[in-house]
């Protein structure tokens, strides 16, 4: 990889990259949230097409550009995250598919083949189960193996091994390493640390598309600058007006409760959440923490409704809500500002906060505006711009007020200030202290830590979907968050 970049409009998601993989070499690659790791491997595997730079492969010469089915003919196969395999055929038939594509690299028949994938994979008993009918465990082996089906010189690892279980994650790791023994290079992009120190020989460490850090398991995971990316830059959130008091420590306010209960959820046949258990008492700024997938994003969802439980219960102010769907959950007063900003493109700023209100009539609507104004005056002064060609700090406060216009008595923020400058940052947060005044609750999840934590009564720390720490922000030592999100 040479100079490789790719924007989206105005954002960078790989930002000049230059690096090369050795023949049977181990390389990981990490980093936080938007970091660019999954763009990376699209634009290796032909997936995607780079705005500029070049990609090369040992013996076929540049392969930026070039289509995928092209690119696995030439050696080159990504595994997903996310298992798609052709659900109406057998696990037999989904690996046939890819068969003819190393033909040319393969010696012996294609049946041998089929049947080495089989038995390397663990996959050689259900051979003939249809593929819809297969267990989260062994769809990942399915993707695996139908990655494998063209006998790649590089497969390319796209968090195989999130939403699996201890167990299974030791099982996911040997099948790795066995690839790995036939000559085969790999490139893992994961969130897992296990995964990382037990089978990297070289990580890199990306952060906004840059390369920032290069070593060994151990030397990048003590890399200071690689522990600010993840955990924050230690830049306090300013508080005037604000009063930041912990949990038991003033009067509980009047208000409603949150409360879940052993809440599991599941996405695509993936464990996003297993068991939490969290509270945010009425008035309360709650913080939850952890790394990219550890059910951060799921738990805002199963709160507001978009995810829906498979276990547990969700109390809102007494009354359980586990069954209650996302619209009346927010006409009970639950506001979700999720992450990415989602603003309607096409519409104006005006247009877009009124949504947020829908169902209420004008003078209620103008009464909420009048209060999004107060707390965001920009917001005013661009009320009939078309919102999304707005910067992007300006787009976050319409997200947000666009959440508050249906007069929340909790608001879910999802990392509001992910790819935001510092003093943009600050901004939101003087913001959400001018909300917290109101007496309005909420959760707040955040790719900054200090920041999130010096603004909260309590905290709450998630890894692979489960609660690892539930207690006060003081309490919350930096061993904890570095377990939790680089396995240390």
């Amino acid at each position: 990889m040479s100079g490789l970049t790719r924007r989206f409009g105005g954002v960078t998601a790989v930002d000049d990259l230059s690096f090369a993989i050795s023949p049977g070499e181990k390389l990981a690659v990490i980093g936080p949230n938007g970091a660019g790791k999954s763009t990376l491997l699209k634009l290796i595997a032909g997936q995607d097409k780079p705005t500029r730079g070049s990609i090369e492969l040992r013996g076929q010469g540049r392969t930026d550009g070039k289509p995928a089915h092209v690119l696995a003919r030439s050696g080159i196969a990504l595994a997903r995250q996310v298992p798609k395999p052709l659900g109406s055929l057998t696990v037999e038939a989904n690996i046939r598919v890819g068969l003819t594509a190393g033909a040319s690299r393969r010696s012996g028949s294609a049946g041998e083949r089929l049947d080495d994938i089989l038995e390397q994979t663990g996959l050689h008993t259900k051979r003939s189960r249809l593929a819809s009918q297969l267990p989260l465990l062994d769809l990942k082996r399915l993707e695996v193996a139908r990655a494998l089906s063209s006998d790649p010189v590089l497969l390319l690892l796209d968090e195989v091994s999130a939403g699996l279980t201890e167990g299974e994650l030791d099982d996911a790791i040997a099948l790795i390493a066995r690839i790995h023994e036939r000559g085969t290079s790999l490139m893992i992009v994961e969130h897992v640390q296990k995964v990382v120190h037990s089978l990297a020989d070289r990580v890199l460490v990306l952060n906004w598309g840059s390369l920032i850090a290069e070593g060994t398991p151990a030397e990048v995971t003590a890399d200071e600058e690689v522990g600010r990316i993840y955990l924050g830059s230690g830049r306090q959130a300013p508080t005037e007006g604000l009063s930041v008091r912990e949990r038991g420590e003033h009067a509980p306010r009047e208000g409603a409760r949150l409360e879940l209960a052993g809440v599991s959820a599941h996405r695509a046949g993936i464990t996003a959440l297993d068991g939490a258990s969290i509270v945010i008492e009425p008035g309360e700024i709650v913080t939850v923490l952890g790394a990219n997938g550890a059910g951060k994003t799921s738990l805002t969802q199963a709160i507001s409704g978009l995810l829906p439980a498979s276990a547990g219960s969700i109390r809102w102010n007494g009354e359980d809500i586990t069954a209650v769907p996302a619209h009346r959950r927010a006409r009970l007063g639950i506001a979700h500002c999720q992450e990415g900003r989602k603003l309607f493109p096409g519409l104006t700023v005006a247009e877009n906060l009124e949504l947020g209100a829908f169902g209420t009539d004008r003078a209620e609507r103008r009464r909420r505006l009048e209060t999004v104004y107060e707390i965001f005056p920009v917001v005013r002064d661009r009320r009939r711009q078309i919102a999304t060609t707005m910067s992007g700090g300006q787009q976050q406060m319409v997200a947000i007020g666009r959440a508050l216009m249906s007069a929340p008595r909790l608001l879910l923020c999802d990392e509001v200030t992910l790819g935001l400058s510092p003093r943009v940052a600050d901004e939101i947060y003087e913001a959400l202290g001018r909300i917290a005044a109101t007496a309005t609750s909420m959760l707040l999840v955040e790719q900054d830590t200090e920041r999130s934590l010096s603004v909260s009564a309590h905290a709450y720390v998630l890894s692979r979907g489960a609660v690892v720490y539930d207690g006060a922000p003081s309490g919350l030592s930096k061993s904890v968050l570095h377990q939790a999100y680089l396995g240390l």
